[in-house]
């Protein structure tokens, strides 16, 4: 197993969330433009690093373990121009995606991806808010997960 940058674990996470069920869009950042994602576009991802202190624990005498987190975003639904959306209507579209986005993770417990694995694990995906997030002009159905992960590294 490789020894990866934050940044290829967050390139990994950005693939596999491409693979899920009813992923149209996985992205690893928020688009630049006004319009950021069409009806035909969703449901769309953005992963990000969380910037909090990664936690290390020793292995042995020469290797590690750094712990962090990424944060899923999961743009269910986009609402109406006039902003609106019933609370069913919202609800309706991120259900499906509280089971199917944990049971995915948990097939890929060291995010593989045609290989064996990039990290030593990764946790199941734990919901942080279910919510409208606005972005520009735009307001989407939403659940934010934070997903944990463990890499390892020698010295």
């Amino acid at each position: 197993m490789a020894e990866p940058t934050p940044s290829q674990v967050k390139d990994r996470v950005v693939a596999l969330c491409a693979t899920i069920d009813n992923i149209t869009t996985a992205v690893d950042s928020w688009p630049n433009d006004s319009n950021p994602f069409a009806a035909a576009e969703l449901a769309a991802i953005v992963v990000q690093p969380i910037f909090s202190p990664a936690r290390s624990d020793d292995i042995d005498v020469n290797s590690f373990t750094l712990s962090y987190d990424f944060t899923i975003i999961l743009l269910a639904a986009r609402y109406a121009q006039d902003y609106k959306m019933t609370d069913q209507t919202a609800w309706e579209a991120i259900e499906p995606f509280r089971l199917s986005v944990p049971k995915f993770f948990k097939g890929v417990p060291q995010l593989q991806l045609n290989d064996n694995g990039l990290v030593r694990s990764s946790g199941l995906p734990q919901e942080v808010s279910i919510s409208p997030i606005a972005f520009d002009r735009a307001l989407y159905a939403a659940i934010t997960y934070r997903l944990p992960v463990t890499t390892i590294h020698s010295i």
